[in-house]
């Protein structure tokens, strides 16, 4: 952020709690958000997709994960409790103000979290990304 600031750098793509404070603050300018629809603090921002770009999706994320074999009961009782403190309005507010989406999903998280690793472990090997 310091060096898209100071003008070192000319673009950024940044997670969305880091840099909205200095969107809003004048200081940079949001050109697109790499999220499947537009965010609540920034509705007049496009999509990736609307700007051109539909395959460029990249959606941070925040899960809460327990061990392989976790019993079921287990796992209902604490997707709930989460799911209900997701609910109310000063939790979601926070979460808002941080610049995320509130979205709670059960089980089905699981799904996404696979998805998304296979999407991006296709991509790496397509493209032969390695670490230098």
């Amino acid at each position: 952020m310091t060096d898209l600031i100071g003008a070192q750098l000319d673009v950024v793509f940044s997670n969305f709690p880091e840099s909205i404070a200095y969107v809003k603050g004048g200081k940079l300018r949001a050109l697109a958000v790499t999220t499947r629809e537009r965010h609540p603090q920034l509705p007049d921002v496009p999509t990736v997709a609307e700007a051109g770009f539909p395959d460029l999706i990249v959606e941070n994320w925040t899960g809460l994960m327990m061990p392989t074999g976790t019993p079921r009961p287990v796992i209902e009782k604490v997707t709930a409790s989460v799911g209900r403190l997701l609910q109310t309005e000063g939790m979601r507010e926070r979460i808002v103000a941080a610049g995320f989406t509130p979205a709670p999903q059960s089980p089905p998280f699981n799904e996404y979290f696979n998805a998304e690793v296979s999407r991006w472990a296709k991509l790496i090997e397509e493209k032969h990304i390695r670490v230098e």
